[in-house]
């Protein structure tokens, strides 16, 4: 639900956005200006987009598919914390990097 608003202001900004999700989430994220959705479960359409995207940021779970979809150059923004080995490893791939943290509450999610 964080990177929701990403995808607002990226569109908003004339950017093409290209979100990752489960397919239960397309709708959704086409609604806030997605152009292209992809499901996170089908890794052959994830590597399409390998070193193609100028800014990806990215939860836990997907930071290595967002790191390898960065062109040179780009910018990854990890949400979380144990960034350092994708900070290395964006070093390495001459991707800018940037992390920031998110404090939840799993009651206010639930809500």
């Amino acid at each position: 639900w964080v990177l929701h608003l990403a995808v607002r202001i990226a569109h908003r900004l004339g950017a093409h956005v290209v979100a990752i999700a489960g397919s239960g989430k397309h709708d959704w994220l086409r609604s806030l200006g997605a152009g292209d959705t992809v499901d996170y479960r089908d890794a052959d359409a994830v590597a399409e987009y390998a070193g193609s995207v100028d800014v990806a940021s990215s939860l836990a779970g997907s930071r290595e598919d967002a790191l390898r979809s960065v062109r040179p150059g780009g910018t990854l923004i990890a949400l979380g914390g144990g960034v350092d080995e994708l900070e290395s490893a964006a070093r390495d791939a001459e991707v800018r990097f940037a992390a920031t943290y998110v404090r939840t509450e799993r009651e206010w999610i639930e809500q």
